[in-house]
């Protein structure tokens, strides 16, 4: 038998019609990755007279996946309607498939779960009920985008067989020259004044769901996932001229902002009239909720903010995703 080389561990995913029911995973997705690992909890007793425990027992055990890859158009909708809001896309114009994510500010969000294959011909596992419980998204000028997260799953099972004949999609990379970030004083002005000395800006939404454990001897993992109080947060680095200094008042003031981020590609979505590009666009209501240290960046004096996602009760939410891309569902 050969050995199990590294470089030839293949990640797969399948959506799930019920969650927690494996499916099979016939989507190779090739701008991120997912690397499962099992997680365990035990517990000990030592008696009285005795150095040594006597009793070694597994309480829980679960999997958990970091997620890391370069962001996409098209493949970038499978993490948002697993950690945002599951939705469909609706048709904006010819050809143009439009995601829209709004997830709720009160009441609880309907999201997609997946099934991971990981492995080769030698060996293989399977992890069901993956749940993405945290995402971030981030951009500056001098590097690649960045773009990861973390995903918890059930028991992990073992010895499996992959999926046959894998399907991706055609790759269209989000570019750090095709993001612009506006903020504006009001919702009405969205997207109207440009940041024009923005140094990097940074999107971490974290603590989305939980496990939720019961006494079932039928059970050999959690039984479903619950959502959390999450935190959702953007933090940005400016120049401290007039523009980023007056983010400071702001927060003094504790004055509502509307930040809007849009990424467009040079690429056309085929089939479009009149020709439509690929684009990412991010809105939200935040105020000011921490201020870093006036520094330098790459010889520029700068100063960093953390916005907190708020929610806007004439709104009616704290945030929205968009994106317009080729993909008509999430399965091949």
């Amino acid at each position: 038998m050969p050995e199990r080389a590294t470089i030839a561990q293949g990640v797969q995913i399948g959506v799930e019609v019920t969650p927690g029911t494996a499916v099979p995973a016939p989507i190779q997705l090739l701008s991120m990755g997912f690397s499962p690992a099992p997680q365990a909890e035990f517990t000990s007793f030592r008696p009285m007279g005795l150095k040594y425990p006597t009793i070694q027992a597994l309480v829980r055990e679960w999997s958990e996946a970091p997620i890391e890859g370069y962001p996409t158009y098209n493949e970038i909708v499978y993490p948002l309607n697993g950690v945002l809001v599951a939705t469909t896309p609706t048709v904006a114009n010819v050809a143009v498939q439009r995601w829209t994510f709004d997830p709720a500010s009160a009441s609880e969000d309907t999201v997609k779960t997946f099934t991971i294959e990981r492995g080769g011909a030698v060996q293989a596992e399977r992890v069901a009920n993956g749940i993405i419980t945290a995402f971030n998204l981030g951009f500056t000028r001098t590097a690649a985008p960045t773009m990861g997260g973390t995903m918890m799953g059930k028991q992990m099972e073992t010895g499996i067989t992959m999926t046959a004949a894998p399907t991706g999609l055609d790759l269209v990379p989000m570019l750090p020259g095709q993001v612009s970030v506006f903020l504006n004083d009001t919702f009405g002005a969205l997207g109207t004044t440009k940041l024009t000395r923005l140094l990097s800006w940074n999107w971490a939404l974290s603590n989305r769901f939980g496990p939720e454990w019961v006494l079932d001897d039928a059970l050999d993992s959690f039984v479903t996932h619950v959502e959390l109080e999450p935190t959702n947060e953007i933090e940005i680095l400016v120049q401290a001229n007039s523009t980023g200094m007056a983010i400071l008042e702001a927060a003094r003031n504790g004055d509502k902002k509307w930040l809007q981020m849009v990424a467009t590609s040079n690429r056309m979505i085929p089939g479009t009239t009149p020709s439509t590009p690929y684009s990412f666009t991010f809105k939200a209501a935040v105020e000011v909720g921490g201020i870093g240290p006036l520094s330098d960046s790459d010889g520029v004096y700068a100063g960093q903010y953390t916005l907190r996602v708020t929610h806007d009760a004439t709104w009616g939410q704290a945030y929205q995703v968009i994106v317009d891309n080729d993909v008509e569902d999430l399965t091949p």
